[in-house]
């Protein structure tokens, strides 16, 4: 009976992490030759999987934050139709967006689900930190771009998934005193500051300090106010955005952010996405293949994911997209504990990368499973308490 009990404790295990991956999958699979028929399996499971999702999902169709998420999918599939955009693509944005947020609302239901969310992106930010360090040139190289490309893609692409890698850790290390879980924030940490990816350093930066706080606190409760949060935000905004156009700052964007003053192209790349907003504001263009996105705004994205957002779901799909954070940020107001201050500020500080990359459906799993955490923060609070 013990035996038995054993062995399907096991099998639950190797489920969960298998699901983790469909969920976050490693970038490198994509392009590396030898797995790149094996990605494209993966890609249909997970299809597979997020039917089964889809399902059980109907219990939270109460859920004000999952309605956001429902509200958004329905209004850029209407946008992609009238639009004659790619449903194909449209289908994969679907079952990488929603199938996550729904999967986290029932997943997360104990201290062992959330343990296995944190040892898998441990484990792949590990990896990742090690291709670094023995492949300095890259595991593979883009040549399109001219980047070295690592376990979780090239520098930019990963940071996502050490962002959520380096949060999770934080909230074992601090709130459930795991230490191991350092090893996971310093491997995700120094993984950052060593790509190129500018904002990806900024945000990393930001919970680094939020660490620091909470040292200098001894482990207290430390509130950081929304208001804060959104003057730090703006701050960096002008630095990337407005200050490229005033040479007084040129020691900000070419010295500490590393770039020319046109951020590698970008400041291009965002007026002609603000003309196409301009153009079609309700709806938007719909989710378009790569082909069109480079007619439309010069290149295959708009190198800013807000910006993108409303190229492809417009100002409707992306104030739905921007409820749904929202709402996830009230819940989290209402809990005094560190664990809702980790949760904001990991989002925050993926916000903050968001302003630089529009990250498609490829590598979003990251971001939805902290936005589910703040959906969840109040179970994951009685979880430490148990």
């Amino acid at each position: 009976m013990v035996n038995d009990v054993s062995n399907s404790n096991k099998g639950n295990k190797i489920v969960d992490y298998l699901i983790l991956f469909l969920l976050a999958i490693p970038p490198i699979l994509e392009r590396w030759e030898p797995t790149h028929q094996l990605y494209l399996i993966f890609n249909f499971l997970k299809i597979l999987f997020g039917i089964v999702v889809l399902f059980h999902s109907i219990n939270y169709k109460k859920d004000s934050f999952c309605w956001a998420y429902i509200l958004f999918i329905i209004s850029t599939l209407i946008s992609t139709v009238i639009n004659h955009g790619d449903i194909r693509a449209y289908g994969q944005f679907v079952v990488s967006t929603l199938i996550v947020v729904f999967w986290t609302q029932y997943y997360i239901t104990d201290m062992e689900k959330l343990k296995h969310i944190y040892i898998y992106f441990s484990v792949l930010s590990a990896c990742d930190f090690l291709s670094m360090l023995l492949w300095p040139e890259g595991i593979l190289y883009d040549d399109l771009y001219r980047l070295p490309i690592w376990l979780l893609g090239t520098s930019n692409y990963a940071v996502p998934f050490l962002i959520c890698s380096a949060s999770i850790s934080l909230l074992f290390l601090i709130e459930f005193k795991r230490k191991s879980a350092i090893i996971g924030f310093i491997t995700s940490t120094v993984a950052i500051y060593m790509g190129t990816a500018a904002t990806g350093k900024m945000a990393i930066s930001v919970i680094v300090l939020f660490c620091v706080f909470i040292m200098i606190y001894r482990g207290k409760f430390v509130k950081i106010p929304s208001s804060l949060m959104l003057i730090g935000y703006m701050f960096i905004f002008f630095i990337i955005c407005i200050a490229q156009n005033f040479h007084q700052f040129d020691f900000l964007v070419e010295g500490i952010l590393n770039k020319d003053m046109t951020m590698s192209g970008r400041t291009e790349i965002w007026i002609m996405a603000i003309d196409r907003i301009f153009s079609k504001p309700v709806l938007g263009y719909g989710i378009q293949p790569m082909e069109q996105m480079e007619v439309l705004v010069g290149h295959s994205h708009c190198h800013d994911f807000y910006l993108n957002t409303g190229v492809q779901s417009g100002i409707l799909g992306l104030s739905f997209w921007l409820a749904s954070l929202f709402i996830g940020f009230k819940r989290l107001g209402s809990i005094p504990s560190n664990i809702a201050s980790i949760i904001r500020i990991s989002i925050f500080a993926l916000m903050v990368t968001f302003l630089t990359e529009s990250y498609n459906y490829r590598y979003m799993g990251p971001l939805f499973i902290l936005l589910s955490f703040a959906n969840k923060s109040s179970e994951i609070v009685e979880f430490k308490d148990i």
